[in-house]
């Protein structure tokens, strides 16, 4: 098929003189050249977006390792396991940020993620689960699991 249509265009072509001839390989070359170009765009393009995608990759496997954890517990047992995970006194909003982590669609479920879950981390304190203790700079407190030591 590629050869009729060849030959079907060398036809045309010997028919014009060599002005005509000239300008149809001229605008053939640019057209050429725009396609080139075009190409190269898209290949820089796909480099970019894969760059993008390594770099996403690399961000979730830095994430730390939550096996174990499981998105029917109550809400003072999350708490519970992300302070002894993380093995460190933590903020409210430390602790909010390692559960947005773990679970997004607490995004979508709670208005106002940071006082709803103050209030269970509260009644986890309340529980008797976790202590707490005050920041030595800035306010506030850490929350740390009741056998631990606190570290600040």
């Amino acid at each position: 098929m590629e050869t009729f249509s060849l030959n079907f265009l060398l036809k045309d072509l010997k028919k014009l003189d060599k002005e005509e001839l000239f300008e149809k390989v001229k605008d053939l070359y640019y057209e050429n050249q725009k396609l080139t170009n075009r190409v190269f765009d898209l290949e820089e393009l796909m480099s970019k977006q894969e760059k993008k995608i390594e770099k996403k990759k690399s961000k979730i496997d830095k994430i730390i390792n939550y096996d174990g954890y499981n998105t029917e517990w109550i809400m003072t047992e999350k708490i519970v396991f992300i302070l002894k995970r993380n093995k460190v006194a933590m903020s409210t909003i430390q602790v909010v940020n390692e559960l947005l982590k773990i679970e997004p669609n607490l995004n979508e479920i709670y208005k106002d993620k940071v006082r709803t879950i103050s209030n269970y981390i509260y009644n986890t304190l309340r529980l008797g689960f976790i202590k707490r203790s005050e920041k030595a700079v800035g306010g506030g407190y850490n929350y740390v699991i009741k056998q631990q030591s606190v570290t600040t």
